[in-house]
């Protein structure tokens, strides 16, 4: 006898080799999001050590650079609920992001998205599900970039940034500018306001590689 999910699976047209880790700040969306991607077909991946999601789907407050160490191959989709632009963009530019998602989206559009990376059509950074996201993906800072933001986060000058990294200090003006236009930020007080818990979640990571 088929079940009444296989026959959904069916007629939706969905792959049950697809797994989702679903990782959003409100538990509540989170369980939510997760079951109804179960009914639809979608493997839940609880994030445990011995499963490997297909995608990952974060928002401003779980979106981290470990994920993607840990989960190399995963796809991470980025649910846009963060209502300041310049936060989103200063994330966006800061981690690695396949696919940005508005909040508004519909169910359809979301299995669309994951059909779409199930068969290979996202295999860049900061793809967008035709016009869907609304805002134009930041470009990626570059390793050198973001250690001046770590610098910056610290309150060093730009004369001890410099020396830090072993640069001239205008090249560190430079980077300070292409890092502005990059997130969106118009001042040093507002990077570290955008970028503060990157560089500290950064830090972290490093002391406990070395």
């Amino acid at each position: 006898m088929i079940s009444n999910r296989a026959i959904r699976t069916a007629e939706a047209g969905v792959s049950n080799e697809t797994t989702v880790l679903v990782m959003l700040d409100n538990a509540i969306m989170t369980e939510g999001l997760s079951e109804l991607l179960q009914l639809h077909g979608y493997r839940r991946c609880l994030g445990t050590s011995h499963t490997q999601p297909d995608v990952i789907i974060v928002d401003t407050a779980t979106i981290n650079d470990s994920l993607t160490l840990r989960y190399p191959e995963a796809k991470i989709f980025f649910l846009q609920t963060d209502r300041d632009p310049a936060r989103v963009a200063a994330l966006l530019s800061w981690h690695k992001v396949h696919v940005i998602i508005p909040a508004s989206i519909g169910l359809q559009g979301f299995k669309k998205a994951l059909k779409a990376v199930h068969e290979g059509q996202f295999r860049g950074h900061h793809a967008r599900l035709g016009t869907l996201s609304g805002t134009e993906p930041p470009a990626p800072l570059t390793g050198q970039e973001k250690r001046v933001i770590a610098s910056i986060c610290r309150g060093d000058t730009i004369k001890e940034t410099a020396q830090s990294l072993q640069i001239s200090p205008h090249t560190v003006k430079v980077h300070v500018h292409n890092i502005f236009r990059k997130t969106g930020a118009v001042s040093r007080a507002r990077l570290v306001n955008l970028l503060s818990a990157c560089c500290t979640k950064g830090e972290d990571h490093e002391k406990r590689k070395s």
